[in-house]
C-alpha cells in the first residue's frame, strides 16, 4: 500500500492494489447444468458437514483508508483508526465438494456479482490490529432456494491483524 501524508498532521490516505480470496464453508451446493452451463443452487442436507462444502471468491482489490495515528511514544508506538473502503472486481469463483466417495469442483459461479465494496475499519496499538469488514453488495444475484433469497447475503469479517 501506498500513503500520502496530509500536511504534518496524524492524517493520511492509505491506498493500494490486491488480490483477495474468500472462502466459505456452508451447506449451499452449487452445480453446474450440463445442458444451460448455468449454476444450480440447492441446500445439503442438514447431517452433512459444512467442512465438506465450500464456495472460493477471488477479487483483484482497490483498498482507500483514510488513516488517524496518535504521537508516538517514546517507544515509537502509536494507536492507529483507519476506516476502509475496498473495491474488488471478482477474477474467479468456484465451488469445491468433497465427501468419503468423491470430490467436485464447478467453476465461474454465473449468479455471483462481478463486484463487490466492502467497508470497514482498523485499530491498533503498536503491531496489533482488530479489524471489522462488512460487504455492502451482495454475494449472489438474485438467487433463492427455497425460501432463502441469495442476494440478501453479505459477510461481515472479524479479526486480528499484525501490521510489521
Amino acid at each position: 500500500m501506498g500513503e500520502t501524508l496530509f500536511g504534518h498532521s496524524h492524517w493520511s490516505l492509505g491506498y493500494g492494489l490486491g488480490f483477495g480470496a474468500y472462502h466459505y464453508n456452508n451447506n449451499l451446493n452449487i452445480t453446474t447444468n450440463p445442458n444451460t452451463q448455468l449454476s444450480e443452487f440447492t441446500f445439503l442436507t442438514p447431517d452433512t458437514a459444512y467442512q465438506q462444502n465450500r464456495q472460493i471468491f477471488q477479487y483483484i482489490e482497490v483498498p482507500l483508508e483514510l488513516r488517524y495515528r496518535t504521537t508516538s511514544n517514546k517507544k515509537g508506538r502509536y494507536l492507529r483508526i483507519y476506516p476502509h473502503v475496498k473495491f474488488g472486481f471478482n477474477v474467479r469463483s468456484y465451488t469445491v465438494f468433497v465427501n468419503e466417495k468423491y470430490s467436485t469442483a464447478h467453476f465461474n459461479i454465473q449468479q455471483t456479482n462481478w463486484y463487490r465494496v466492502s467497508a470497514g475499519v482498523r485499530l491498533g496499538y503498536w503491531i496489533f490490529n482488530l479489524y471489522a469488514n462488512y460487504e455492502l453488495t451482495p454475494m449472489y444475484k438474485e438467487v433463492i432456494v427455497g425460501n432463502t433469497d441469495l442476494s440478501q447475503f453479505r459477510t461481515l469479517n472479524v479479526g486480528l491483524s499484525l501490521s510489521f
